[in-house]
């Protein structure tokens, strides 16, 4: 039986307690397809603690090597997160890409660890919101809610769409207020983000491109490895 091992470096605390949960599930489903059964450890560690200061260049950079080489023998695939702020190109290019190069050229992980960036188009909100009837069943809402309620016109027709919304922060906060005070949903979301991404069906997911990039680079990784067929 072969063993998984997942890390995340993601930038901030909504991530850090949202992304675990659909990175572990997507893991585990690919992994249902490999050439003998793989057990993917179910916790995923969390290689540093979110700073906000750490947003670009050398140190950011030096941050993520340090702390993925302390836990070296914690891990085997290494998610590395940045919202894409509408360049999520420039953004892999800048805050991701630099890591992997390093990490690719260390000798301590003989081969055996892979990187998978992590790059939403905006932000990590989009795919928060992008299974809007999940979401709705997790804050309990009425599931006849019309998506235009939150500024989702297109959401039956065009999931896809909801990586080009400018605030989705805002339509979370939106949901899970409805009739409530900010500060009480600001709570909620924080509560409620592990169910959020232990619900939201890839389906839905899987029409935005940002997500399946992510998927198309944990496949590759898993290739890499011999866990699945090339």
């Amino acid at each position: 039986m072969r063993s998984i091992h997942l890390a995340l470096f993601a930038e901030g605390p909504s991530d850090h307690r949202f992304l675990p949960t659909l990175l572990l599930r997507l893991t585990e489903e690919l992994c249902r397809s490999a050439r003998e059964t793989v057990e993917v450890w179910p916790e995923v560690v969390s290689l540093h603690s979110p700073d906000g200061s750490l947003k670009a260049g050398h140190n950011r950079t030096t941050r993520i090597c340090d702390s993925a080489l302390s836990a070296r023998q914690a891990w085997n695939l290494l998610f590395i997160h940045a919202d894409g702020d509408s360049q999520p190109v420039e953004q892999y290019d800048q805050l991701v890409a630099p890591a992997i190069r390093a990490l690719r050229a260390e000798s301590r992980l003989a081969g055996s660890h892979r990187c998978i960036p992590v790059i939403p188009v905006r932000e990590t909100e989009s795919w928060m919101i992008a299974d809007f009837d999940a979401l709705c069943s997790i804050f309990r809402r009425n599931l006849e809610n019309d998506p235009s309620d939150f500024g989702l016109d297109f959401w039956t027709k065009s999931p896809r769409r909801i990586e080009m919304v400018e605030d989705p922060k805002a339509i979370l906060r939106a949901v899970a207020r409805y009739g409530g005070r900010r500060s009480r949903a600001d709570r909620e979301i924080q509560r409620r983000l592990p169910a959020i991404a232990d619900r939201a069906r890839f389906s839905i997911l899987r029409q935005l491109q940002a997500f399946t990039a992510v998927e198309e680079h944990l496949k590759t990784a898993l290739r890499d490895l011999r866990i699945l067929e090339a």
